[in-house]
């Protein structure tokens, strides 16, 4: 970019087919945002833990049998999803400030042209870059927030 004949910065612009992805979006060091879409072959993972049991107390005659000694008081589960994608050496400068910011949310549609919202999530990962390949292969996992569960 030029501004009154002078060089000011560069601008580094492709331009990706719309196709179905996880798009996510950070506030990087520049203090700005930044987007990558990842692709969408995804591993979803869900973890659920119970909360705990609680004994039942029935009375019941000497011929009757207990159904179940105690009663659930609900799960709690914990969703994430492993993303992929290939990155040149300008695309990883870009992205290598996903896993220190303090602000990454995904769009909550991966189809294009349907409209969704932006979701606050949490990003964790090892992102490696060599100086061989132009382009490399970077996975992250994404923690999607909690889900409430039903409980007693």
């Amino acid at each position: 970019i030029f501004i009154d004949d002078v060089f000011s910065t560069n601008v580094n612009i492709k331009k990706i087919p719309s196709d179905c992805g996880v798009y996510l979006k950070w506030f990087n060091s520049n203090g700005g945002y930044s987007f990558h879409k990842f692709y969408d072959e995804r591993i979803e993972e869900v973890k659920t833990k119970s909360l705990s049991n609680v004994v039942r107390n029935q009375f019941l005659n000497v011929n009757e049998s207990p159904k179940s000694g105690t009663y659930s008081l609900g799960k709690t589960s914990e969703e994430s999803i492993k993303v992929k994608t290939r990155v040149d050496k300008n695309e990883y400068e870009i992205l290598k400030d996903i896993t220190s910011s303090p602000s990454v949310e995904m769009y909550s549609n991966n189809n294009p042209f349907i409209k969704g919202e932006w979701v606050n999530v949490d990003v964790s990962g090892n992102l490696k870059n060599t100086t061989k390949k132009h382009i490399t292969i970077q996975t992250l996992t994404i923690q999607l927030p909690v889900k409430y569960n039903i409980t007693y």
